[in-house]
């Protein structure tokens, strides 16, 4: 009997294990590359932003 349990517990255990596994290579190859994607794009956003405000601070100030 305690064979037995140790068996189940084993092969539960096994089980975790694998679907573990399987959501970690989810995170490591589909979603985070997708949030590094989406980060760089709002870097380069943000970037483009600030040279946009520098520009028209630059024509204001060379207008003054």
């Amino acid at each position: 009997v305690e064979l037995a349990e140790l068996e189940k517990t084993c092969f539960i255990l096994g089980n975790e294990i694998r679907a573990t596994r399987r959501r970690v290579n989810a995170l490591e190859h589909r979603t985070i590359p997708q949030f590094e994607v989406t980060i760089d794009y709002i870097r380069l956003r943000i970037d483009d932003q600030a040279r946009s405000q520098q520009s028209r601070v630059m024509k204001v100030t060379n207008k003054a």
